[in-house]
């Protein structure tokens, strides 16, 4: 998970994993 954080740095890319984090 930490990789997935590390690579996908993007705002938007954040965004996703924060709703799906969510969901």
């Amino acid at each position: 998970f930490d990789d997935l954080g590390s690579v996908e740095s993007s705002s938007s890319s954040k965004m996703g994993l924060l709703n799906y984090t969510k969901s």
